[in-house]
């Protein structure tokens, strides 16, 4: 039996106990606590005020656990435009008991950001969603905050948020959300098992459509179009045929399938579910009404070409194994962060 085979047959159960929460399916369903201050909002953006669903009535399934993985990233610009675009939570664990928990996306979402605005949702007394009790999160200087990848060629970015969970858990407010974990990432071995044809699904926000009511995600699926073992024109992605409008940028491109899977060489794996975090969607060619091909990072905003732009329903991805190559720096942060907080105060009396 292939590995991926053997991991996947049952599910792959992922999960790490936090101080922030207690582990699950799918990285963890973390209980976090605490608020951010009030922000005023726009009249078309959510107020967070009444739930639209009892959570008791209510029993997640892993797809709706994907829901959860995402925060709509709405950003204003150095020139006063908006823009949105997704990003997701992924958690690290260089030692069991010190998980970096960030959140993931593409550098040119976040781009000449000024501030940024997510939204998260609140828990009950059950640890369970309450649908459309929404939490508030604000931060200016936005584009500064985040840790771009140490090959600049590669569009990705991660904002380390541990203060900010911290923060949470101090002012006692719940929140729920779920996140990836390095487990849950595709191996180059999970890549040479699956066939060139896999099902995927991308959860994001095309053209900053959501559910604001609940805080939800638009899901969609597709295929991926090109063989996620084999490096696209030698750079570590792959392509996917997936509708990939404004706003999907920092999607997060899952295997998914329920009941069974077939492998590449014909192979059946039945469980009950598959899931693997394949990569991260970044850009799509475009076809012009000049005749012409280009390869553009999907866009942020909806009015951003001057020249017509035609999608062809294809998507780049960025492979999710480059996602592992921001925790050597993280640990470096947070080595320096406790060096520092460690320091004796000048100002401390003998």
């Amino acid at each position: 039996m292939s590995s991926l085979r053997k991991r996947l047959s049952r599910g792959r159960l992922l999960g790490i106990v936090t101080v922030w929460g207690t582990a699950s399916i799918l990285g963890a369903s973390v209980a976090l606590l605490g608020n951010t201050p009030p922000t005023t909002q726009p009249a078309s953006e959510p107020t967070g005020k009444t739930p639209s669903t009892s959570p008791a009535q209510i029993k997640l399934s892993i797809p709706d656990k994907l829901t959860f993985c995402t925060v709509r990233l709405s950003c204003i610009l150095e020139n006063g435009e908006t823009s949105t675009g997704t990003a997701f939570f992924f958690v690290f664990r260089p030692t069991p008991n010190r998980p970096i928990p960030v959140l993931v996306t593409n550098r040119h979402v976040i781009k000449n950001a000024v501030r940024g605005t997510f939204y998260l949702t609140r828990r009950d007394s059950e640890g369970k969603p309450k649908f459309g009790d929404l939490k508030t999160v604000t931060l200016d200087n936005f584009e500064k905050l985040w840790i771009p990848h140490p090959d600049k060629s590669v569009d990705l970015c991660v904002l380390p948020v541990e203060s900010l969970l911290n923060e949470f858990f101090t002012k006692g407010e719940p929140v729920f959300f779920q996140f990836f974990t390095p487990e849950f990432v595709a191996t180059k071995k999970d890549l040479e098992d699956l066939p060139a044809l896999a099902e995927v699904i991308m959860v994001g926000y095309p053209i900053g459509i959501w559910d604001s009511k609940n805080n939800m995600p638009i899901l969609r699926r597709g295929v991926t179009a090109t063989p996620p073992f084999l490096n696209y024109e030698g750079r570590s992605e792959f392509m996917v045929d997936l509708a990939c409008l404004p706003g999907s940028s920092g999607s997060p491109v899952i295997l998914y399938s329920v009941g069974s899977y077939t492998h590449r060489t014909g192979e059946m794996a039945i469980g009950e579910w598959h899931a693997m975090l394949l990569g991260v969607l970044y850009a799509g060619p475009k076809y012009t009404l000049h005749g012409e091909i280009e390869i553009e990072p999907v866009p942020t905003r909806t009015t951003q070409f001057q020249v017509p732009m035609i999608p062809t329903n294809l998507g780049y991805v960025i492979k999710a194994e480059r996602i592992l190559e921001f925790e050597p720096i993280l640990v470096d942060l947070m080595k320096q962060q406790t060096n520092q907080n460690n320091q004796p105060s000048m100002n401390r009396s003998p």
